[in-house]
């Protein structure tokens, strides 16, 4: 019997220790999601010579109802601030001489979040970066989600 017991154990230990294999792209706080989508964007413009752009950074939308919420509203901000700790020139919204338009959309599912972000070039409109992660759905997250009084929400 305890044989069974320390082999379900063992299994169990191992399938929950290699879960980052099934899923590479989970991440488990909003601002780890930010950080990787800040990473994945320098590491494909630094390859295609694109090292000293300016990026706008556009709140992401529900895929669904293209609209941002309090969650895209959140993800902006922590958006440019996971940029700018990389030394990447983020500009305001609207203004004028960008060079890039970091655009995302993001859909909600029961237990995560994936957000799809593309990184435009304005002058060609082509797509220059991409990157999908998903997030996991916390408390929090789905407050975000979810909140339809218009209270500011944001992760601890």
């Amino acid at each position: 019997m305890n044989i069974i017991r320390l082999s379900i154990i063992l299994i169990v230990i191992s399938i929950s220790g290699c879960a980052h294999i099934l899923q590479p792209n989970l991440t488990i706080t909003m601002e780890g999601c930010t950080d990787r989508i800040a990473l994945s964007i320098i590491d494909e413009t630094i390859d295609k010579s694109y090292k000293d752009i300016s990026i706008m950074v556009a709140s992401p939308v529900d895929a669904n109802t293209l609209k941002a919420g309090n969650f895209g509203l959140a993800m902006q901000k922590l958006l440019i601030g996971a940029m700018a700790k990389k030394d990447i020139d983020v500009v305001d919204i609207g203004t004028k001489g960008a060079d890039t338009l970091l655009v995302s959309t993001y859909i909600a599912r029961k237990n995560d979040v994936v957000m799809t972000s593309k990184l435009v070039d304005l002058k060609t409109n082509d797509v220059i970066a991409f990157v999908t992660t998903t997030l996991y759905k916390s408390a929090c997250v789905d407050d975000l989600l979810n909140n339809q009084k218009g209270v500011r929400l944001y992760e601890n």
